[in-house]
């Protein structure tokens, strides 16, 4: 199956306050799979999920690691029209 969102070694970081909300997150999902993000309350669960759609309510916050849709560019580093174009497919 084709891999259609590839995570690798994502962090996300509050710089201000030098504290890390998710660190060293990675996992790959495939065309077909159904997925659940589980965890305890404040582990960063919506923080993964707002860096998967490029929410702007992480402006300010560091975000490091590989965010892969298909086979595009990482999504972290990516211009604002990139991400527009990548939104429509």
């Amino acid at each position: 199956m084709d891999t259609i969102l590839s995570i690798e070694n994502l962090a996300i970081s509050i710089p201000v306050q030098k504290r890390n909300i998710v660190d060293g997150v990675s996992f790959d999902i495939k065309a077909g799979e159904i997925v659940v993000l589980s965890g305890a309350n404040g582990c960063g669960k919506s923080t993964i999920i707002k860096a998967i759609m490029s929410d702007s309510d992480l402006y300010g916050l560091k975000i490091e690691g590989s965010i892969k849709f298909e086979n595009s560019e990482n999504i972290i580093y990516c211009t604002q029209k990139q991400l527009e174009d990548l939104k429509k497919k």
